[in-house]
């Protein structure tokens, strides 16, 4: 259900915002409060608390916000606080990114190293991705010691491991099956 709620929401979000030409822009708002909201899990918890008034959630929404983010995205959290949909907040932002960019033609890739990217590395990779796959990359790293070296790739429901601790795994199991260990 929680899905289908977000998915109403961030469509319609969506739809207004292309209505105006504003995807970017509300795109970017989303991200940002969507942050703030991370960083701040009690405002979520007290927007969407049952025995707040929705007057006053309005009151919260316009002193955090006005001036900050657009009339439109503030109106929508307004909606979403009067109606108890707030708890669907990351749903919404989720699903939002996910029809930007279906859109706009962009694929997510995951990668994950031992140690963090060079940004030449980063570039490379989305760069080769993007041939590959003809779309734009949003690249989301993650640094996992555990690998050794090498890269993990996700993208578009494949994988491809190059690690070092599966090229080990690889290596240890032929030994074993053959015997040797």
């Amino acid at each position: 259900m929680e899905s289908v709620v977000a998915n109403r929401y961030a469509t319609a979000l969506y739809g207004v915002a292309r209505e105006d030409g504003s995807e970017r822009e509300l795109f970017d708002e989303l991200e940002a409060v969507d942050v703030l909201m991370r960083e701040n899990p009690e405002l979520l918890k007290l927007l969407g608390a049952p025995t707040l008034p929705k007057a006053k959630r309005c009151e919260i929404l316009d002193r955090v916000f006005t001036g900050r983010i657009s009339a439109t995205l503030l109106n929508f959290l307004k909606i979403l606080a009067e109606k108890r949909r707030i708890n669907h907040w990351q749903g919404v932002v989720g699903e939002y990114r996910r029809l930007y960019y279906e859109q706009h033609n962009i694929a997510v890739a995951r990668v994950t190293t031992a140690r963090p990217l060079s940004e030449e590395l980063e570039s490379s990779i989305r760069e080769k991705l993007s041939q590959t796959i003809g779309k734009q990359i949003v690249l989301e790293k993650k640094v996992d010691a555990s690998i050794l070296g090498g890269v993990v790739l996700d993208f578009d429901g494949e994988r491809m491991d190059t690690s070092v601790r599966t090229q080990l795994g690889k290596i240890r199991k032929q030994i074993l099956s053959n015997g040797i260990a």
